[in-house]
């Protein structure tokens, strides 16, 4: 993966990380100090699948694949996968570690960073927590990180839907599935379900929408900014 560094005026690129299979989520954050911060989700080979980060700028990091994986062999015959790809299967020694990895295989997809907007359904929105989006699992998950970046939590949202792509937009998620469909997920539906986060959202009680109402939504949004703009 590489990542442009632009800042400087340049058009110089510098390898950042190496040793991911199959990334499909990528976010910034910024620390306290001002370091860049970037968590990528990660596909292992059957299991094994990955939430990396990496501080930009400290040095590259190498995330192990294809030396070592948490997943376990696809092929029935060990010595036929072996001559293939030498994968050292069931560690992850001798490289950086992941955050967290999920085995049996969730498929993480997207990534977000929660916005200011949620924090106020309930204290368990906190701003800058992760939300990740999955295939397999047919979820979304939100994950809740202490201030050293560790994984406190992975509370689980149910969906019923393979989740490719995710968008906020105010105070609603915007999910996009393998399916074809656009899934609007408002706060007030969220805030509907019991708990500090509702471990289940049955697809029912979320909004399907069509994309001509969705751009209708869309273009409705920005006019209300621009009213506020003039009127300020």
């Amino acid at each position: 993966m590489r990542i442009p560094f632009l800042k400087n005026g340049t058009s110089k690129s510098d390898i950042v990380a190496t040793g991911l299979r199959s990334p499909q989520g990528f976010v910034i954050q910024t620390n306290s100090d001002g370091a860049e911060v970037f968590f990528i989700s990660d596909h292992g080979p059957r299991g094994g699948d990955e939430l990396n980060r990496l501080i930009v700028g400290k040095r590259s990091e190498d995330f192990g694949w294809p030396n070592v994986s948490l997943g376990t062999y696809y092929l029935d015959s060990e010595d036929n996968l072996a001559a293939a790809l030498p994968v050292k299967f069931g560690t992850h020694a001798g490289y950086r570690a992941p955050v967290f990895f999920w085995t049996p295989s969730i498929a993480p997809s997207q990534l977000l960073i929660i916005p200011d907007v949620f924090s106020g359904i309930s204290n368990q929105w906190r701003s800058g927590d992760l939300l990740l989006a999955t295939l397999k699992d047919e979820s979304i998950h939100k994950l809740t990180f202490d201030d050293q970046g560790f994984l406190l939590s992975d509370e689980r949202v149910f969906i019923g839907e393979r989740v490719r792509d995710m968008d906020w937009q105010s105070g609603s998620i915007i999910l996009g599935t393998d399916s074809g469909k656009i899934v609007m997920i408002s706060a007030k539906e969220l805030k509907k379900h019991t708990g500090s986060f509702p471990p289940f959202a049955q697809y029912s009680d979320i909004q399907e929408v069509t994309m001509i109402s969705y751009i209708k939504t869309r273009f409705s949004f920005f006019v209300e900014i621009f009213k506020s703009i003039v009127t300020t």
